[in-house]
């Protein structure tokens, strides 16, 4: 099951998107 980037290059932004939001998150703390 490959990805759909290439038929849905938007879903994979997307992604990219959410896994730099994710990664921002994590590295500054929330307190």
């Amino acid at each position: 099951m490959a990805q759909p980037a290439e038929i849905n290059p938007c879903f994979n932004l997307l992604h990219a998107v959410r896994k730099l939001h994710f990664d921002s998150e994590i590295e500054i703390p929330k307190d």
